[in-house]
């Protein structure tokens, strides 16, 4: 019969499955352009990166949730290209007494298209 000439059958279907996971937001009325990364500080508190360059201290304001840029790396950014920008933030082993952060992005070079920087930043 070949592919194109067999008859069509609608009686025999594949089982009805829910999808395994629903997509929400994770901090309701707070908009991350471009997110790429985040971490949970405290109850209630995470760090947000954006790939445009910022990163944001989000937090549990009673019901709702608040956003602050905290660091704006837009001015060390490569030119956008591709996957680059702004990528992560971890905290300091001892973030809790130092308040170290290290954030990961593509900083301009003057020798290549961009360089993979890491830098250590105190949060307040």
């Amino acid at each position: 019969m070949g592919y194109d000439n067999r008859p069509i059958t609608t009686t025999c279907q594949g089982p009805n499955i829910p999808p395994a996971y629903a997509v929400v937001d994770a901090f309701e009325g707070v908009a991350v352009p471009q997110p790429s990364d985040v971490t949970q500080v405290g109850d209630g508190l995470f760090y947000t990166v954006s790939q445009v360059g910022t990163i944001s201290r989000v937090h549990r304001d009673g019901s709702s949730w608040k956003s602050k840029v905290m660091l704006d790396l837009s001015a060390k950014l490569a030119p956008e290209h591709l996957e680059g920008g702004a990528l992560s933030i971890t905290l300091s082993p001892d973030f809790a007494t130092s308040g170290f952060v290290y954030v990961s992005y593509t900083g301009k070079s003057p020798t290549s298209l961009f360089r993979l920087v890491v830098s250590r930043f105190k949060v307040e």
